[in-house]
Order: C-alpha cells, then structure tokens, then sequence
C-alpha cells in the first residue's frame, strides 16, 4: 500500500480527476442551476453557451454521464493503466455531480479499483512485493 501511495501516477490521476470533478461543478453552478441562465437560453438571443448547457442537461435527463463513467470504469479495470483510471474517476465525479449518482457511484469504485490494482511501481516492474 505504500508504494501505491508513493506513486505519481497515483496522485497526478487523481489531481486530474478533481479537475474535472470542478469543471463540471463549476458549470452545474454557472450555466446549468441559475434560473437566470434558464431564462438567458430561453430568449430570441441566446448566449453562445447554451448549447453546451442543452447538451450537459440531455445527459443529465439520459444518464448518458453515467453510462460514459461506467464504461469508462470498466475499461480501466479490464485493461489498466493510471490514465484509464484517472479518466474513469474524473468521469465519475462528473456524473455525480450531474445527478448520474449510481452509475457514477459504481463507476468511481470500479475506477479505484483500477488504481489499486496497478500496485505501484514494483507491479510495473512486474516484480511481486517483497513480504
């Protein structure tokens, strides 16, 4: 477990997730939740944001982040690596926050489940840890 915890890869992943995690946060309170951007998208000139707005809440409505956080965390466990993991995490945190909490929920397991399966750097050495 320490290795894992001393591993860059570990804490970069992780980092990208968060940044993706505040991402979407940051546009669930501008765009998506403010009655005014309701209304903004609603009127004869629409600000140019409002089709990004459309598509976050077609998601929303669709699941469509959980299915994608879910994918995401299945192909992180089946096929590995830091990246596929950080992806899946930050998609899942994505979907949380876009009201997708099962598939998002599962998929964050799945998701820390792929980054405690890569071991650290002996696993990439392909050495076994010493006991």
């Amino acid at each position: 477990m320490k290795a894992l915890l001393r591993s860059p890869g570990l804490w970069i992943g992780l980092l990208f997730a968060a940044a993706l995690w505040a991402i979407a946060y940051a546009l669930r309170q501008t765009i998506i939740e403010p009655s005014a951007a309701s209304l903004a998208c609603g009127s004869d000139a629409p600000p140019w944001w409002c089709p990004v707005r459309q598509a976050i809440l077609v998601g929303q409505s669709d699941e469509l982040w959980g299915i994608a956080a879910f994918v995401a965390g299945l192909l992180a466990v089946l096929r590995g690596g830091w990246w596929a993991a950080a992806l899946a995490a930050g998609l899942s945190l994505t979907a949380i926050v876009n009201y997708n909490v099962e598939m998002g929920a599962l998929a964050l397991v799945l998701a820390l489940l792929a980054f405690v399966r890569q071991g650290g750097p002996t696993a990439a050495r392909g050495t076994a840890p010493q006991a």
